[in-house]
């Protein structure tokens, strides 16, 4: 009997254990080696850019042009009910929109592959917010998870100038007819 008291306090002791250790559950998503370029400071306003940029020697400008943003949409519990509403056209081969912040905001740029040395230069209506250069380095990371399947990525961060002008995002105003969703112009009665 107390060798059988014995067993049984092990085998519930192991039971405890292994139950204990969570399994990781990974997603089954690909994710490219890349490097993430952060602002400083997200772009919370609409205007005309310019973007110059050179990544491994091989120089690139186009136009980058925000003409809205808007937070997203929330329950009046809380839950988030629909992405941010933010309407950028950017034509960059290079380089592109890492995604937005909830209130709308660009955070930064991301670059495909593997670049090593990456320069930026950001100009807004003719004023200089950015001029940079980044010498790159890549390292395995898992960006889905701990455990999860990892892949080579850099960051650094683009030190963006404020405006002169409130930070605040661009909001319309109270009578302004919404925007139509096809971009026709909205109608005034």
């Amino acid at each position: 009997m107390r060798h059988t008291t014995y067993s049984l306090a092990l085998l519930c002791a192991l039971g405890a254990l292994a139950c204990s250790k969570q399994e990781v559950a990974c997603p089954s998503i690909y994710i490219a080696p890349h490097a993430s370029i952060e602002f400083s400071e997200p772009l919370r306003e609409n205007g005309t850019f310019t973007v110059d940029l050179t990544v491994d020697g091989e120089p690139e400008s186009c136009p980058m042009i925000i003409t809205g943003m808007g937070p997203s949409e929330e329950s009046v519990d809380g839950a988030t009910m629909a992405s941010p509403s933010t309407r950028v056209e950017m034509t960059c081969e290079k380089i592109g929109i890492s995604g937005y912040k909830n209130d709308g905001s660009i955070p930064g740029f991301k670059l495909s592959g593997t670049p090593k040395a990456v320069s930026i230069r950001l100009v807004q209506d003719g004023r200089v917010r950015a001029d940079q250069s980044f010498d790159l380095n890549y390292a395995p990371a898992s960006l889905i998870g701990e455990g999860c399947s990892k892949t080579e990525h850099a960051s650094a961060t683009l030190a963006i100038e404020p405006l002169a002008s409130s930070p605040e995002l661009a909001k319309p105003a109270a009578n302004d007819p919404a925007p139509d969703p096809d971009g026709a112009a909205p109608s005034v009665r």
